[in-house]
């Protein structure tokens, strides 16, 4: 485990609230993820086995170690960044860190669909952040690359 990782951990452990909205930021970002395969042009789910959203499968298990301290750096400054402004608009942190991917990634549902008493203002928090998707590389079935990028 590299140190970023380690650091990672003891916050999720010590910000309870925080480890809620990283759980629901990195479910949704797996969920959206894709893997481009070259020669085809429609996108292939990068998590085929996540199903439906709201699977109870672990998309960090699957990605940690593939993650480099710097990619995991950036994930995690957006993510604490945001939560830490907001926090205290938010009622449901899970929720919340899903809905930041969605809104932030101009999914079609987020903050801004009605389900937050604050969710006009929780989208224009997110907005600045920008475009942040996850896209991988398989090998025979074997996820072996992660990366990040608009």
């Amino acid at each position: 485990m590299t140190q970023s990782q380690t650091a990672l951990r003891w916050i999720l452990e010590t910000i309870p609230e925080f480890g809620e909205f990283w759980k629901g930021y990195i479910q949704a970002m797996g969920f959206t993820a894709h893997e481009w395969i070259e020669g085809d042009q429609n996108p292939e789910p990068l998590f085929p086995a996540m199903g439906e959203f709201g699977h109870s499968w672990n998309v960090w298990d699957e990605i940690e170690s593939l993650v480099s301290a710097d990619q995991l750096q950036e994930l995690f400054s957006d993510a604490f960044a945001f939560w830490n402004d907001a926090k205290h608009l938010i009622d449901d942190h899970e929720q919340a860190g899903t809905d930041f991917h969605f809104t932030r990634n101009e999914h079609g549902v987020g903050f801004w669909d009605g389900d937050w008493q604050h969710g006009d203002e929780l989208t224009a928090m997110s907005k600045p952040y920008g475009t942040c998707e996850m896209e991988g590389t398989r090998v025979y079935g074997e996820l072996t690359e992660i990366y990040f990028g608009e």
